[in-house]
């Protein structure tokens, strides 16, 4: 009988624990009923951010620098940004669409503003390379020849012996008078 009372008490205490069980496998899977954490930024995170953000009142100090009450909050909301879960580019899109571009300390390469990092570098590239061909057109003028390829001209050794004796003559020349 205790046998029977047991198998009895066994079958109908099966059913809750596999419900049980299942009800608990489907609450850690489910994501509507498993809460998500979300990571805590680090300070270091919104400073970096605000350091890449100006305030629109002309002022070229980035927020991370500012000491306005108006930079603070700025501050501020980029922090609760981040806690929401934002990341970097949300945040500066929100700014950009709050203040325009003018509030970025790098401007997008989006129309002329690429040319602000091309135009540097092809003009430093055009200096050296006018300065180089100026360098080079000067040492080496037109009709020059290097060192290496000089010949001694035949007309130079009889314009000389000339030049000599054209000065003797008149050096005794003037010596008889």
């Amino acid at each position: 009988m205790i046998k029977s009372t047991n198998r009895q008490m066994l079958k109908n205490s099966l059913p809750p624990a596999i419900l049980l069980s299942l009800l608990l496998l489907l609450a850690m899977f489910s994501p509507g009923l498993a809460v998500e954490s979300l990571p805590t930024p680090a300070p270091e995170d919104a400073h970096y951010i605000a350091s890449q953000i100006y305030p629109p009142s002309g002022e070229r100090v980035p927020l991370s620098e500012c000491t306005s009450k108006v930079c603070g909050q700025w501050q501020e909301l980029i922090r609760e940004q981040l806690m929401q879960g934002k990341n970097e580019q949300q945040i500066k899109d929100y700014f950009v669409e709050q203040y325009g571009r003018r509030v970025l300390a790098k401007p997008p390469l989006i129309g002329i503003n690429w040319l602000v990092y091309i135009l540097p570098t092809l003009s430093s590239l055009l200096v050296v390379f006018f300065v180089y061909r100026t360098l080079y057109k000067r040492n080496k003028a037109p009709g020059s020849t290097d060192q290496n390829d000089h010949t001694p001209d035949d007309n130079f050794e009889g314009l000389f012996e000339e030049q000599v004796q054209d000065y003797q003559k008149h050096y005794h020349e003037k010596q008889d008078d």
